[in-house]
């Protein structure tokens, strides 16, 4: 980005991307249990805006962010909508793009309150992969909701 507000625009923009996918995924797996999980990540996604919006209005308190709400990821045809994994892998690598580029403008910058914003940022998007994958394993079965130790005493030897 050449300027912090081409950085903060892009910010912007990318959490609305973000918001609109999962609103289309939710509407997609409304009736599986997956649908759940898109729900959460569009309330984060907003949160997330809504700092980048706050920021930018402080840093450029006479200008409003031109934002399109409707802009949406391209989905490569490879992908399978009706195949939550497909849409799950489409996700993750999604958030890592964000991740990656957050990173990207928080090593770009001096300003110590912007690069906490971006690492923030960052790290957020961090935790959305980890939601995604959880959920992946969660589909497979392999997850353990359970401790192992809570089983002790309860095996034949």
């Amino acid at each position: 980005m050449d300027t912090i507000k081409e950085a903060f625009l892009f910010g912007i923009q990318n959490e609305i991307k973000a918001k609109n996918l999962y609103s289309l995924l939710h509407k997609a797996f409304f009736e599986a249990e997956v649908g759940s999980i898109f729900k959460e990540l569009i309330e984060l996604e907003n949160i997330h805006k809504q700092k980048l919006i706050e920021q930018f209005e402080k840093l450029f308190p006479n200008e409003k962010p031109e934002i399109d709400p409707k802009a949406m990821y391209s989905f490569h045809s490879e992908i399978d909508l009706k195949d939550a994994n497909d849409v799950l892998q489409f996700a993750i690598s999604m958030e890592q793009s964000a991740h990656d580029k957050y990173d990207e403008l928080a090593a770009q910058t001096d300003n110590d309150e912007i690069k906490e914003l971006f690492n923030y940022l960052a790290s957020e998007e961090d935790n959305h992969k980890q939601l995604l994958e959880d959920e992946i394993e969660r589909i497979h079965g392999a997850m353990t909701w359970f401790d192992p130790s809570e089983l002790n005493g309860l095996q034949e030897d």
